[in-house]
Parts: C-alpha cells; sequence; structure tokens
C-alpha cells in the first residue's frame, strides 16, 4: 500500500460484535460503533469507555468512509460528533472527523445546509488571550477577527466513528466565535483539560455536496425534516404565546376524560378530608377532671362509629407512674394500664408507657354504646398527691393515620392534577411554591422535635434533682407515712 492511500481495516465491537472499519491514523485512540453505539479505547484493547445509546442522532448528508477533496486535498471522513447548545434557543450542528495520510487531520462543519472546513492551530497567542479574559477582537497572521458573540456552552449530543480523544455523552465545552472576513472565522474551546483553537473557512456547500458523493435523495429527506421541524417549532411559539392562559395543548389534554383510578382516588381523598373536617367539630368530652386523690366518674358513650380517647396528664413521669387507670361497664372490667402493662375486655397487652420517662399518655380504646364508670387510683397512696388531669374524649378521628393517607392520595394525583389543571406557565411556579412548602413544613417540624426532646431533658433533669432534694431534707414522719401506705396496699 502506498503513502499517498488511506489505512483500512477492520475490527469487532467488543459490546455487540459487529464488524468496524478503522480509518484514520496514529492520533486516533477511540471508535464508537455505529450499532451500538459503544465508545472503544483503540489503546487498550477496544475496553468500552461509554455509550451514547439515548442521544439525538441527526439526520445529516455525510457518512462514515465517504471521501471528497476540500481545497485539493483528499480527505476521508472517519468520525462524527454532533453538539448542541445548552442554553435557549437550542442550536445542533455536527462535525465531521478527516483524516489524510498526507495532511493529518481537520473537520467538515455541518450547520443548517451551511459546511465549513476546520483545522487546528497551534500558533496562535493563546497566553496573551487568556491575560486579557478573552479579549472582544484577535489577530492571527494579519487577521483581524472580532467577537461574533457572546461566549456560550455546548454539550456532546451524539458520536460516531473515529476521533483523536474520548468523547463522552454530555462533555462540556465553552466556546468564542470570531468573525473575520472571506467566511473566516476562528473559534477557541475550553474543555475541562483543555483549550483548543481552531481556523475556519466557508465552502460552496454544492461543490462539498459533489466532491463528497452525497446523493439528491438524501438531501431531500433532510429539506423535508428541516420543513417538519420548523413546522413544529411555529406550532411551539404559538402554543407559547404569553396573553393565553392555557396554551393549545394544556387544552386538549383537559378535554380527555379523567380515568377511572384518578376517579377512584379522587373519591377516597374527598372522603378522607370530609374526616378530617368532620373529626374538628364531632369531639365530645364525656370526662375532664384535675383532682389530687383517687376518683370515680360515670359517662355515657352515645356512638360506637368512632374510637375514643383518653388523656392521663402528670406533673412528672415517676408521678404517672405511680397511677393505675380503670373503665367499667356494669361493674365489668373493660379496660385498665398502669406502668406494668394493660388490659382489655378482649385481650391482654403488655405494652404501656416509658417507665421514668414520659410524663403524658394518650390512649385510642374502641367503647360501644353505653354507660361506663372511670377509676382513677394512686398505686402508692400519699396525703400530699399532686395534680393529675384525666379527659376522655369520644368520636375521635386518628389524624396521625387519615392525613399520611391523604398526602399520599394527593401525590398520586399530582400527574392528573398536573395535566388537567395546571398549564405549563403555572406548572414552574406551583412545583416551586409546593417545593417551599415541603421545605417550610420540614423545618418547623424539626424545630418542634427540638424543642420537645429539649424539654423532655429539662423536665427530666429537674425532677431528677426534686427528687434528690426531697429524700436529702424529707423528715422521717414523711417517710414513715409513704411506708405505712405500702403496707397498706400489700
Amino acid at each position: 500500500m502506498s503513502s499517498g492511500e488511506t489505512s483500512l481495516y477492520s475490527i469487532q465491537c467488543t459490546n455487540c460484535g459487529a464488524p468496524l472499519q478503522i480509518y484514520g491514523g496514529g492520533r486516533v485512540t477511540t471508535i464508537t460503533c455505529q450499532y451500538c453505539n459503544s465508545v472503544l479505547d483503540l489503546a487498550n484493547h477496544y475496553k468500552v469507555l461509554a455509550q451514547f445509546n439515548s442521544k439525538h442522532r441527526p439526520l445529516v448528508p455525510f457518512t462514515l468512509g465517504m471521501t471528497g477533496k476540500v481545497k485539493g486535498v483528499e480527505w476521508t471522513i472517519i468520525g462524527w460528533v454532533a453538539y448542541k447548545t445548552v442554553d435557549s434557543p437550542i442550536e445542533r450542528w455536527s462535525e465531521f472527523f478527516l483524516y489524510s495520510p498526507l495532511y493529518g487531520y481537520g473537520w467538515l462543519i455541518y450547520e443548517e445546509g451551511e459546511v465549513s472546513f476546520g483545522r487546528r492551530v497551534r500558533d496562535f497567542a493563546l497566553r496573551g488571550w487568556q491575560d486579557r479574559g478573552g479579549s472582544k477582537s484577535i489577530f492571527y497572521k494579519k487577521g483581524h477577527y472580532l467577537l461574533a458573540e457572546e461566549p456560550y456552552s455546548v454539550e456532546v449530543d451524539f458520536v460516531q466513528g473515529e476521533l483523536s480523544y474520548i468523547a463522552k455523552a454530555d462533555d462540556k465545552i465553552e466556546c468564542w466565535d470570531y468573525s473575520g472576513i472571506k467566511g473566516k472565522t476562528i473559534s477557541i474551546e475550553k474543555s475541562k483539560n483543555e483549550i483548543e483553537v481552531y481556523l475556519n473557512e466557508r465552502l460552496e456547500t454544492k461543490d462539498v455536496y459533489d466532491s463528497f458523493g452525497v446523493k439528491e435523495e438524501v438531501l431531500e429527506e433532510i429539506k423535508k425534516e428541516k420543513e417538519k421541524e420548523a413546522k413544529e417549532k411555529e406550532a411551539k411559539e404559538k402554543e407559547n404565546t404569553a396573553d393565553k392562559l392555557f396554551d393549545e395543548e394544556d387544552i386538549d389534554d383537559t378535554k380527555k376524560p379523567i380515568s377511572t383510578f384518578a376517579k377512584g382516588i379522587s373519591l377516597l381523598a374527598a372522603i378522607l378530608i370530609s374526616t378530617i373536617i368532620y373529626s374538628l367539630f364531632s369531639e365530645k368530652i364525656l370526662v375532664k377532671e384535675s383532682t389530687s386523690r383517687p376518683f370515680e366518674q360515670m359517662f355515657t358513650v352515645d356512638s360506637s362509629a368512632f374510637i375514643s380517647q383518653i388523656d392521663i396528664k402528670a406533673p412528672s413521669p415517676q408521678l404517672l407512674d405511680n397511677l393505675r387507670f380503670k373503665i367499667f361497664k356494669s361493674n365489668k372490667l373493660v379496660f385498665s394500664i398502669d406502668k406494668n402493662g394493660s388490659y382489655t375486655n378482649k385481650t391482654a397487652k403488655t405494652s404501656t408507657w416509658k417507665s421514668g420517662w414520659d410524663d403524658a399518655l394518650t390512649i385510642y380504646t374502641k367503647l360501644d354504646e353505653g354507660l361506663y364508670r372511670a377509676s382513677l387510683q394512686f398505686v402508692y397512696p400519699s396525703e400530699h398527691n399532686p395534680k393529675i388531669s384525666v379527659t376522655i374524649k369520644e368520636r375521635v378521628v386518628r389524624l396521625k393515620y387519615i392525613v399520611p393517607l391523604l398526602i399520599i392520595m394527593i401525590i398520586i394525583l399530582l400527574p392528573t392534577i398536573k395535566e388537567k389543571f395546571i398549564s405549563r406557565k403555572q406548572a414552574k411556579f406551583v412545583w416551586w411554591s409546593l417545593a417551599g412548602l415541603v421545605a417550610m413544613a420540614l423545618f418547623g417540624a424539626g424545630a418542634i422535635i427540638f424543642i420537645i426532646i429539649a424539654y423532655s431533658v429539662i423536665q427530666q433533669m429537674s425532677s431528677d434533682k426534686a427528687n434528690t432534694s426531697s429524700m436529702s431534707w424529707g423528715d422521717d414522719t414523711s417517710s414513715m407515712s409513704w411506708g405505712d401506705d405500702m403496707m397498706g396496699d400489700d
């Protein structure tokens, strides 16, 4: 093979096994499989480095392996990189990596039907440009170039074929474009690892197509695709007209019937909301007592449709441990609880409050309709008992279970709510508002938890200090009184 011919050999993709043609020279380091879009390392046994499976494949007139002349030199297309701008409006273009055994490497740039030829330059005064912070005008080889637009960022959108570097999906590049005369431009591209400078020159598109053998049917297909994209863009701009409250797509979506599933979830959510509202007005206090002595009180439960709530509050955890609470119906014990365990008429339960820690107790139990007797006793009676608060309510709804269930249902309904009732213009505001509310709720919950824990610790420390003081300064009479009471109970 003569020195003027392009080297050509085949390999197999290590990911999918497809045959791949190698066109480039010694500086080529990677090849991207055109069948499975895997990036293979040519220097390391064709190891898979990355993949472009989900990326956008543009419709372009050039393909790998095409050969044609540019400025009198024959080039072969060995690689293809598609870029898109990061910021709106999104712009896309393709750059084809060229190889010539005699002249090395270059780029064929295709954008919106226009073609340019570019090569990397290594004699540009890059250090001075950096020191000036990217000036608005530059000079290169007696040519004057002006910054065409503000610097912009692009990312790799698609890769195929051979390259002299490793391209990965979404690689970011910052670009400066400078315009000169006679269709010449200078592009300065800053990636994560280096800064490169390219001198580009606009070419006659038809001459390039003819030289590379681009078929008319391919150009016709590209033309139809561009017309289709233009119509879609025009339709989208109409939808985004500022004076419309809802865009056309949202209006069309609202005509679609709501699914049966969404209707069912909505009905359940409405029931839960009604239950929550009902619970705010339906609670009825049956017993409310604050006393320092044992007591008994009769009360009547009118409805068994809901549960009953019993609240017992003591000044300290140690005093709560000294209590035993019972409920009777027709002189038959139906409920009992103390620090050792609890009991109902249906089953014996061992779980109760945490001894020495809790100073308040909330109990939820099911009481049938009828007349009841509540009884509060002191396990170890004393003449100086503190006041104990007892409250019994009926028709109570446990919101701690209903509210989370309602939140879950609302989350399930969010896609339907967004589709039927929130336009695209309103969506961003709604989601940011929801995020703000959630953040405030989490912050509030954290603050409340901190306050409760701090209060409990302070109460525990105060109680321990009071008990220590009582043991140190208590007289013999009071000690005997406690002993007598204990013996009397035994």
